[in-house]
């Protein structure tokens, strides 16, 4: 059985002490949402995730929920496979519909 977290939103720095603690602890990964919220204090996924690689060794990295509707999937793709380059066999790619509020401003464009 393996153990992860579903890391708090905030600061970069705490987010990623937090994964600092899941490692230390013995948990084998993190997840953090791919929520898009400019001018909040939510890290952004790709730099979170990034960060947390690089201070971290053994845990995986885990992405909860990327959506198409709005991020492009080549994008995605593209930061995903550099992840991987980064930190091989630890970054995983969850992938999902989006939220309701997402989808809805979608009928209106």
């Amino acid at each position: 059985m393996r153990i992860s977290w579903s890391l708090a939103l905030g600061s970069l720095n705490g987010v990623v002490e937090e994964a600092r603690l899941c490692e230390a602890e013995g948990l084998d990964g993190v997840w953090f949402p791919d929520y898009q919220a400019p001018f909040s204090e939510w890290a952004e996924l790709y730099v979170t995730l990034t960060t947390i690689a690089l201070k971290t060794e053994r845990i995986f990295l885990g992405s909860f929920v990327t959506d198409f509707l709005r991020r492009h999937p080549m994008v995605v793709a593209h930061a995903f496979a550099s992840l991987s380059h980064l930190a091989p066999g630890r970054a995983i790619l969850g992938v999902g519909a989006g939220a309701g509020p997402a989808i809805h401003h979608l009928e209106y464009l």
